[in-house]
This record gives C-alpha cells, structure tokens and sequence, in this order.
C-alpha cells in the first residue's frame, strides 16, 4: 500500500467528519442529542455492561442471548463514562472502519484512486447510506462486527491483487483472519459469514494453485489467532460456573431463534424487503458490469461473488430485522470500489442506476431520524422522566433486591438499578424458545420473594398475580412501570 497523500488525508478527514456528524444525528440510542432515549436491545447491551462493573457473571446473574464480546464492549463503555462513553466506541468503530475500506478501495482503484474528492464522497456517502439504514439507533452487535470484517477483507484483496505473482498466501494473515472470526463468534455468529466466505474461498484457490504446504501452514495459523480470542472467553466461563449457559447463549440458542422466527416472507413488508435486498442486486449488476469491462475473472473477482453469494444466503434465511443487513456495508462498498469507475462516461449511467437504488435507503433513514427527534424521543424523554421520578420510592439499602416483569432495560437504568435476578426483561419473549424461562422465573420470585417487584405489563400471570395480591402492596405506579413492595422483606 503507497504512503498517505495530502488528498488521502483531506479525503480521511472529510470522510470521518461527516460520519461523526450523522451519527450525532442517527446514533438515537447512545447520541447526546437524545439524553434520554435509551433504545431497546442497545439498553439491555448497555444494562449487561453495568452488570459486569457491578460485579456480576454473565449468564448466571444476568442473561441475554448474544456473546460476551457485546456486553464488554458496553462494560468498556460505562467505564469510560456511561452512556457518552459507548457513544465514543462507536465513533472509534465506524472511523476504524471507514479508514479500512479507504485503504482497500486504494488496492481496488490503483490508478489514481480517489483523486477527486466528489468521486471519494459518492462511493463513501453510498456506503453510509446503507449503514445508516441498517444500524437501527446504534450499539448492536452488526455495528461493532463492522472493523473485524473489513479488516478481512483489506488482507483478502490485498492477497489477491498480488496472487498471480505471489500464490502463497501470509499465514500471519490467517493469524488475523481466526482472532476476527472469534471476536464475530462470540458477538453473534451470522456477523462473521463475510470471513467464512473469504476463507473457504482461500482455501479453494490455494488447492486450485496445489499450495498444500502454505494451505496447511494458513490453517495452523488461522486455528491459533482463534485460540487466542476464544480460550480467554472459555476458561473465564468454565473459572465463574456460566460456561455452559454462555454457549447456550451464544450459539444455541440462536440456532433455535434460526429455526423458528428468524425469516420474515417478503410480502409481509415488501417495501422494506425491496429496500434491503436492492444492495445485492446492485452488487449483482455492478459485477456483471464489471466482467463485460474486463472480458475475463480474476481471483478477486471471484473472491466478490463468493462472499456476495453467502451473505445473501445467510440473509435470506435470518431477515427480521434491518440490522442484520448492516453486515453488508463492507461487501457493499468492495463492490463499488471495485466496479463503478465514475470518472468515465460510460459509467455515468451505470452511476445514476447506482444512486437510484439509495434513494429508499436514504429515504426511510431521514424518516426514521425526523421520527426519532419528534414522537420517538418525546416518548422515550416522558418514559424516562416518569420511571426515573418513582425511584425514590425505592430506599438505596433495598435496591440490591429488585427484579422486574415484562420491564424494559432502560427502566432498569433510568432507575440505577442492577436487576437482581437472570431473567430481568422480556420473560414472555424469550420464552417462545425457550420454554423453561417464564417457570424459572416463576419459581425464583415465589421462593426468593425480592423486596421488590416491577410490572410492565397488563397481562399478568395468575400465578404472579397472586404472589403480588398476597405478599405484595403497590408504593408506585406510572404509565410503564408498577412497583410493589414485599409486604414483610424478612418472610
């Protein structure tokens, strides 16, 4: 790679200045634009990470079913300064992985890339497009996925542009390829298909070019960079007691979600279906564009379709929700960088083709920020002031021993509370697969009878709702959460 020019860092500053300008704007969940909206799943992660500072095992005190990896993240960011702090790992996220794909499309585009700052701005505002569609609100796992996967992919094309001269492929890559594939696994395992994509793809074109030796040395190499993420994790699981609750949590139980509840049919939302899936057709047409150019493949272009094809297979099985798609950003812009040459005339329809399919992405983003400045935020600033104002019903010296049904995340924060059993929110949820979680809860709150008890929901079990009728009286209540309080703490 040839060293930074003056271009290349206006073109980086640029670039990272409007990123952290639009993240101000879409990162709802985290930004200081939105105080107190806290999100949904983002305030679980962040809930999870204040769980761990207060010294709390992952899985056994409290339980979510992603991997470990998200919630240190959100751990690193209260430490940092709460709220603001996950806020500044986000921003370190997308700036790393913008620079990373900067520095790949240098590789795709080797003459002259990014000359023209217009040029840098339409390929890079495209990918942002996509991202900003998809990363719903900001702090989930596809976001932070992000720098591992197109770390990857600068050392796949930087492989592949030097194959036909130099067939042996750097085991230290390989190296970095299994560290990022653990990182991926332990946030959540569908993020990681561009990497398995890529490596197959490897592993294939080194056979087809009989490089046994270098393919078993990559292989050795790529088993030890994943050692190095994963044995950590495993032996800090195995050390606290939540080993086997953590793999339930972090592959199992996914698949089960996989099998039941991960596909959505198309026609139930077309417009939002034709929004997400119109990327892979774009990369799809960009790609036959490009071979008509070239007249012929080279690896790399192989390499492009094999990670495009295996991304729209893990997407089509597990479509829910937009922020799965949010792992297609980077393969997105290999595409663009790779194919659409836009200081040529003859591209320039090719380009208005390109900009056509962004206009949904573009659309539906600048909606969804106007509704989170306006309804959204009004509600989650009335949800927080009402929640946060009833804390002090709840003395300092009893907050240890509080636990909530049908209670969202953010209650728990807007209170300062660390929930005092593992299944804290969405019981009747996680019991659709996961059966055992609604009488598990069940049973703790009639054995252990916490001091308090919250109610989000106005359907109560009749179980609970006697346990609350005989033991329990109302101190509190608000239009989101109702506290009760053990009648006599000591039984």
């Amino acid at each position: 790679m040839k060293k930074l020019s003056r271009n290349d860092m206006r073109n980086l500053c640029i670039l990272i200045c409007l990123f952290l300008l639009l993240m101000l704007f879409c990162s709802c969940y985290t930004s200081p634009v939105y105080p107190n909206f806290l999100g949904w799943d983002c305030a679980i992660f962040s809930l999870m990470g204040k769980g761990i500072l207060a010294g709390k095992t992952l899985y056994t005190d409290l339980f979510d079913h992603k991997g470990p990896v998200i919630f240190l993240i959100n751990a690193l960011g209260n430490l940092l300064g709460g709220r603001s702090g996950i806020f500044l790992l986000q921003c370190i996220s997308g700036s790393v992985t913008l620079c990373l794909l900067y520095f790949t499309g240098k590789m795709l585009r080797p003459k002259n890339a990014f000359r023209s700052l217009p040029e840098c701005l339409v390929l890079f505002c495209l990918g942002m497009a996509l991202f900003f569609y998809t990363f719903e609100c900001g702090n989930l796992t596809e976001e932070y996925s992000l720098p591992f996967i197109s770390l990857c992919c600068f050392l796949f094309v930087r492989y592949f542009t030097r194959s036909e001269e130099q067939p042996a492929h750097p085991p230290l890559y390989a190296f970095v390829y299994g560290i990022c594939l653990a990182v991926l696994a332990f946030l959540r395992l569908n993020n990681a298909v561009t990497i398995c994509a890529g490596i197959l793809y490897l592993a294939l074109y080194l056979c087809a070019r009989k490089q046994y030796r270098n393919l078993f040395l990559n292989l050795l190499f790529g088993l030890l960079g994943l050692a190095v993420v994963a044995m950590p994790i495993l032996l800090a699981c195995l050390w606290n007691g939540s080993l086997e609750e953590m793999l339930y949590a972090t592959f199992l139980h996914n698949f089960v979600i996989a099998g039941n509840t991960a596909h959505v049919p198309l026609l139930s939302n077309w417009k939002l279906y034709l929004t997400l899936y119109l990327p892979f057709f774009v990369c799809g047409g960009l790609f036959l564009w490009g071979w008509y150019q070239q007249k012929k493949l080279h690896g790399l272009d192989g390499l492009l379709l094999c990670i495009l094809f295996f991304n729209f297979l893990c997407l089509w099985l597990a479509n829910r929700f937009p922020h799965y798609f949010a792992i297609l950003v980077p393969v997105y812009l290999l595409f663009l960088l790779r194919y659409l040459q836009i200081n040529r005339k003859r591209d320039l329809l090719v380009l208005c083709l390109v900009l056509l399919c962004a206009v949904p992405s573009v659309r539906f983003t600048c909606s969804r920020v106007t509704s989170m400045l306006n309804e959204v935020h009004a509600e989650g600033n009335i949800r927080y002031s009402q929640v946060a104002a009833d804390s002090e019903v709840i003395p300092d010296g009893e907050k240890d021993s509080v636990i909530g049904f049908e209670v969202s995340a953010c209650d728990y924060l807007a209170l300062d509370i660390i929930p005092c059993y593992k299944y804290y929110t969405l019981q009747q949820t996680w019991s659709i697969t996961t059966p055992h979680i609604m009488p598990d809860f069940l049973d703790w709150v009639s054995e252990n009878r916490p001091t308090w008890l919250l109610t989000g929901s106005e359907e109560i079990p009749e179980e609970l709702q006697m346990l609350l009728e005989e033991s329990y009286s109302c101190h509190a209540a608000n239009d989101y959460v109702v506290f009760y309080r053990l009648n006599s703490p000591a039984g």
